[in-house]
């Protein structure tokens, strides 16, 4: 499967302008045995203020995400991935991050099930190498951290639609006090032939936001959302409609670590 995507914004007002692009690009290849996958996604935005003072304000933002994981089936019950990323991020104060991280899978039920079920229980072990825009609030422009990804993630197909809840606990190893727990779940309930009522939450303690900028955020800068701000939880709802055509149960040939890519991948 092959997806490339490629969108842009542009607004003008006698006191304000801004531009936005965005381009992406995916690979995935799955068969019984194997789950390959490549991703690449850039954005670019720009914003003006002029101000009745005469000042003015300009805010500019960009990221680059590549991704790449390789999962491979080891019995019925068991799988191996190994995934990496390299990403630049200006909202999170990273110039470039390089991240490598294997990790392991096991499913209480047979994979061949997981059209309709699974319970999966899944471990990551993460090598990050940070390079700051800014120095941090800890005075690092570089370091290299080791971390621990630990994922339980339950996902039903039912007549009555689906379900997904997972928990996800995750930890610098040389300080397991800069840590992250994040609760997620969905629920697709089936109304009627085709359509459903979808539900999705999230809840995350956060403990381990090691990128801050020491300097740290002008009003400007908190004000359009320039950088990320220090926090120590996030929370979001989100409710919808969707209408589907076809099976409720999809032709899943290798769903190994789809449930926990996030344990491979994560961001800080």
């Amino acid at each position: 499967m092959f997806n490339a995507s490629v969108s842009g914004d542009y607004e003008s007002e006698a006191l304000s302008s801004g531009q936005f692009l965005f381009g992406s690009f995916a690979a995935d290849r799955t068969t019984e045995d194997w789950d390959i996958a490549i991703g690449l996604s850039t954005s670019h935005s720009r914003d003006r203020f002029e101000f009745e003072d005469g000042g003015e304000f300009t805010s500019t933002s960009e990221s680059l995400d590549l991704t790449g994981t390789v999962v491979g089936a080891l019995a019925d019950h068991w799988s191996w991935a190994a995934g990496g990323s390299v990403t630049r991020s200006t909202f999170l104060n990273q110039d470039l991050t390089v991240r490598f991280a294997p990790g392991l899978e096991y499913n209480v039920f047979r994979y061949d099930e997981s059209n309709r079920r699974q319970l999966t229980i899944a471990y990551a072990l993460g090598v990050n190498r940070f390079r700051y825009e800014q120095p941090s609030i800890f005075g690092e422009t570089t370091e290299t951290r080791l971390d621990g990804t630990l994922t339980v993630s339950l996902d039903l197909t039912q007549p009555w639609g689906r379900s997904g809840l997972a928990l996800e606990a995750a930890q610098f190893l040389d300080d397991p006090g800069q840590n992250r727990v994040v609760a997620f779940g969905d629920l697709g309930l089936r109304l009627f032939r085709g359509v459903s009522l979808e539900v999705y939450g999230s809840a995350s303690r956060i403990r381990d936001q090691i990128f801050l900028p020491a300097a740290g955020l002008t009003a400007e800068e908190v004000l359009v959302e320039l950088r990320q701000q220090r926090t120590g939880f996030q929370l979001s709802l989100s409710v919808g409609v969707s209408f589907t055509v076809g099976s409720i149960y999809n032709n899943v040939v290798n769903s190994s670590f789809r449930g926990a890519a996030g344990g491979l991948l994560r961001r800080f």
